[in-house]
């Protein structure tokens, strides 16, 4: 096989083009075998979503995968649902109510709040140690206090 390289005729040995040949027939079945097993990944998240939507009585229309990434996040509306795939699929395997994720996703947005750590939703169901209602109420409290003497400082500088 004669190719041209910078106005120079090389000649391609047999053997490369041979070896070129291969390499492209196994490419190929690598890329199908991919494919296929993407949309089977795709396949078994969408179910589980489907499921998800199902028990929770959800409207599908109202939700979304975010940047479209199957498997990824998933929002529902503009009720501050997100879950991720993860969750979906401990949720669907342990029957999870909505209520109860619902609490678990709020004392997570609390503790970020105070820089604690969170825990996972499966340690929530389990029944893991977490900060009570009276502390936290007390630390919400403690914390408009400090930010109200902050605002009322900046106010006098």
């Amino acid at each position: 096989m004669l190719t041209r390289r910078g106005g120079v005729i090389c000649v391609k040995p047999l053997a490369q083009r041979r070896h070129f040949s291969i390499i492209h027939n196994t490419m190929g079945k690598l890329n199908k075998k991919l494919e296929e097993l993407r949309d089977n990944y795709n396949n078994a998240c969408n179910a589980y979503l489907d499921e998800l939507i199902k028990m929770w009585e959800l409207d599908k229309a109202y939700g979304f995968w975010v940047a479209s990434e199957v498997g990824g996040t998933y929002i529902y509306g503009d009720t501050g649902l997100c879950i991720d795939m993860d969750n979906i699929i401990y949720v669907v395997n342990n029957n999870v109510s909505r209520r109860e994720y619902m609490e678990w996703l709020d004392y997570c947005v609390w503790c970020g709040g105070y820089e604690f750590a969170s825990p996972t939703l499966k340690s929530w169901m389990s029944g893991c140690p977490r900060i009570g209602v009276e502390v936290q109420n007390r630390l919400d409290s403690m914390k408009n206090e400090l930010d109200k003497l902050i605002s009322e400082t900046k106010e006098q500088f």
